[in-house]
């Protein structure tokens, strides 16, 4: 089964560096955790420009969702797309490997 992927911009440009980015962590995360049924992303910038959020809706063949949403931040590492992706992934990653409280 392949993993169905919708990435969107919301207010900019889609970007090649983002999405080749976003390709990167999606194949690490499923090294690390296995397939995903789904993964929906919209990635933003600020109001003012220049810092980078993103949403993550992912879903496992197994019925486990979670959704990761990272605004654009003010702090200035999220004014580089690379840290803010890896930086919703590793959210991602945590949250995947927590087993849910009753």
């Amino acid at each position: 089964m392949d993993t169905h992927v919708e990435i969107d911009f919301d207010g900019m440009a889609s970007s090649r560096p983002i999405l080749a980015a976003i390709l990167q962590e999606i194949d690490h995360l499923q090294q690390a955790i296995g397939l995903l049924a789904t993964c929906r992303i919209v990635v933003r910038t600020s109001e003012t420009g220049g810092h980078y959020g993103l949403t993550l809706q992912l879903a496992l063949p197994q019925g486990m969702a979670v959704t990761i949403h990272t605004p654009a931040s003010p702090d200035a590492r999220y004014a580089d797309p690379q840290f803010a992706v890896s930086d919703s992934f590793r959210h991602a990653l945590a949250r995947l490997r927590t087993p849910s409280e009753p």
